[in-house]
């Protein structure tokens, strides 16, 4: 078999949450956007830094499903503090090794507390 975008431009969708079940407006959102994606040629594939709800998973339009584990505690304060520990060494890691497994056309960075994984772009699109 040939790499992904053999087979279909790839979208990458990095999120600080885990969207399955959609239970608030942000999931809902990606979804949404996932399966317009897919209706238009698209391959999706999904990293979160959240564990999944593995009963969910049949029912998502994802082609690949991730989770980068390993976020650090949060301060219990909110603010930028808060928001910066979303981008920790694992999800970095991740990406760069879906960015080279998958060679996505474009990279969706759902939500400003992912803003920092800017350091690790390659030369795909990256959307905010």
């Amino acid at each position: 078999p040939g790499k992904p975008r053999d087979r279909g431009r790839v979208l990458l969708m990095v999120t600080p949450f885990a969207p399955w079940p959609p239970t608030h407006g942000s999931a809902r959102r990606v979804l949404a956007l996932a399966e317009a994606m897919r209706t238009r040629g698209w391959r999706v594939a999904l990293l979160t830094d959240e564990d999944p709800d593995l009963p969910a998973l049949a029912s998502t339009p994802f082609d690949w499903i991730d989770s980068a584990r390993g976020r650090p505690s949060a301060p219990q304060a909110p603010g930028i503090e808060r928001m910066r520990t979303h981008v920790h060494a694992e999800l970095c890691r991740r990406v760069l090794q879906w960015r080279t497994a998958l060679e996505p056309e474009a990279v969706l960075v759902c939500h400003g507390e992912l803003l920092g994984l800017v350091e690790v772009r390659g030369r795909e699109r990256w959307l905010l």
